[in-house]
């Protein structure tokens, strides 16, 4: 299995969940895909992304960070950072990692398995008074209208 080619593929389902982008979302899975959330949801594709972007979408912004990758064969275990901001604002961090498994669709590397394994979690208050004034940069948001869409 090619290497480079896994580790896009869970940047790109990083990626998705942090733009609320459904299509790259559905992108990364083979369309038989087995998705174990534990109580989150449990299912095929089309549930998954629905109760995805719902999730995901009750919060102000989310950013997920992949470390430590390891690939043995079709099996792939990634680290992952995933911050949340939620209305409050509170800030909710978790740990985890996203045990997969991984298959050629078409052509191209795409998730056949995907299962989540919380590590840690904390959830506390915090400030963005900073961040709501003027920062002189661009600033992110969720869907296509974020500047990464017309860099990439």
């Amino acid at each position: 299995m090619n290497h480079d080619a896994i580790a896009t593929l869970v940047y790109r389902y990083c990626r998705a969940l942090d733009r609320l982008d459904a299509d790259l979302l559905r992108s990364v899975f083979h369309p038989g895909a087995e998705i174990d959330m534990g109580a989150i949801y449990r299912g095929g594709v089309d549930g998954f992304i629905d109760v995805a972007m719902g999730f995901m979408g009750s919060m102000e912004s989310t950013r997920h960070c992949v470390s430590n990758l390891l690939v043995e064969g079709d099996k792939v275990e990634a680290y992952v950072d995933a911050w949340h901001l939620l209305p409050g604002p509170t800030e909710l961090i978790v740990r985890a990692r996203y045990l997969q498994t991984v298959t050629e669709h078409n052509g191209a590397m795409a998730i056949a398995r995907h299962a989540e394994v919380i590590d840690f979690g904390t959830q506390r208050p915090v400030n963005t008074g900073w961040f709501a004034g003027e920062i002189g940069l661009p600033r992110g948001c969720r869907g296509r209208d974020d500047p990464s869409y017309a860099a990439a």
